[in-house]
């Protein structure tokens, strides 16, 4: 036993000297590591760093001891999972608080239908609850508003109330100059203070950043589960059951998580394809609706050489004079090309006269090609 305890006790302060060693990496490069190798004091460092912030959403959702530790632990079990698929790896903290929430009120639904189970059975002892305090009254309201901000602003609000880091740590982390997450940060605070008013509870933005603070300050995360779940994290990753090393709630608990994720990604998969495909066709509707975008016609093509042409000229009422036979051809093939185009026939090309001759024993033989007139008109 004592040496169990001295190796027991080795165990933990390699792990400290290891957590401590990468305290000095950023989030991404903490992700990236973990994604990539799988080191249980990555995942470790990971949930020292960010699992305060987590401990305090499942807390204030939950109000519940026992059910705010399913929740923090489930929370990791589901980034062990889902770690790879975080895009902006920075932005790891923000991705954390999602699923925090996530998984607080899925907890929380469970709870529910398990305490009307438990409501049919005689003699249970009743839940103990955390008392109320003014901070519990506007934390769900608080948490719901929250994950609804866009995500350029719930950033600086997780990393800076919620995380305690500086604008100067916020910026440097996320690059993003110093002014952009002051900026961001006195913008969404003011956001949550209107729709906590929409909902009859009256704060100022001076009170809400103290309120946030302090509750960021108050979350007291249980270091006694983060053994326990990096255990299980790096058997819950490769897709192995985690019994013993977390409760059956805790797995169960991750897995409706999970659940709920693929759902969303696929209805916003859906949705996106949908965009897509109605985008296509308003833009179809509107090619079509311009002037002068009508459909292509079919035609149909008639080629008639002059003399054709000159022919559908009226008959001249007197015969002309000799020297007047070409000007009437001119005549009687304008007309003819007029009467033509009345039709709805369109000249396309004139194939050109030219003359050619040749030889039959000692006779020259002589002979024209006349123009050819070619027309075309819709079917």
């Amino acid at each position: 036993m004592k040496n169990g305890g001295m190796n027991a006790a080795a165990r933990d302060l390699q792990a400290l000297f290891e957590v401590g060693s990468l305290g000095g990496l950023t989030d991404g490069q903490l992700l990236d590591r973990f994604v990539a190798r799988r080191e249980g004091a990555v995942f470790e460092a990971i949930v020292h760093r960010h699992g305060p912030m987590v401990w305090g959403v499942c807390r204030r959702i939950l109000r519940d001891q026992h059910d705010a530790e399913d929740a923090f632990q489930a929370t990791f079990l589901v980034f062990a999972r889902k770690g790879s698929s975080v895009m902006t790896r920075e932005k790891l903290g923000n991705w954390l608080y999602s699923v925090a929430f996530q998984t607080a009120v899925k907890a929380r639904a469970m709870r529910a239908k398990r305490r009307v189970r438990e409501s049919q059975v005689p003699d249970m002892p009743e839940p103990i609850v955390v008392p109320n305090d003014p901070w519990d009254a506007l934390a769900e309201s608080l948490d719901r508003e929250l994950s609804r901000l866009p995500e350029k602003y719930r950033i600086p609000i997780v990393l800076c109330d919620l995380e305690g880091r500086t604008h100067k740590e916020a910026a440097s982390q996320l690059g993003w100059p110093i002014g952009t997450v002051s900026g961001r940060l006195s913008r969404a605070r003011s956001m949550l203070v209107k729709r906590l008013a929409r909902r009859g509870m009256s704060l100022s933005v001076g009170s809400l950043a103290v309120l946030l603070a302090q509750g960021s300050a108050s979350a007291s995360m249980p270091t006694q589960l983060i053994g326990s779940t990096a255990e299980a994290a790096s058997l819950f990753a490769a897709g192995f059951v985690v019994m013993g090393a977390v409760s059956a709630e805790v797995a169960a608990l991750a897995q409706g998580v999970l659940k709920i994720m693929l759902l969303n990604k696929i209805k916003n998969i859906t949705v996106a394809l949908l965009a897509v495909a109605l985008v296509g066709i308003l833009v179809r509707m509107a090619v079509a609706d311009q002037p002068g975008q009508a459909p292509k016609a079919k035609w149909e093509y008639k080629a008639l050489k002059r003399r054709d042409v000159e022919k559908l000229a009226p008959k001249p009422t007197s015969p002309a004079t000799g020297g007047d036979y070409e000007g009437m051809n001119v005549e009687n093939l304008n007309q003819g090309l007029i009467l033509l185009g009345g039709e709805g026939w369109e000249l396309v090309t004139i194939e050109p006269f030219h003359h050619d001759s040749y030889k039959e024993g000692t006779t020259q033989v002589n002979f024209n090609y006349f123009p050819t007139y070619v027309f075309k008109r819709p079917k």
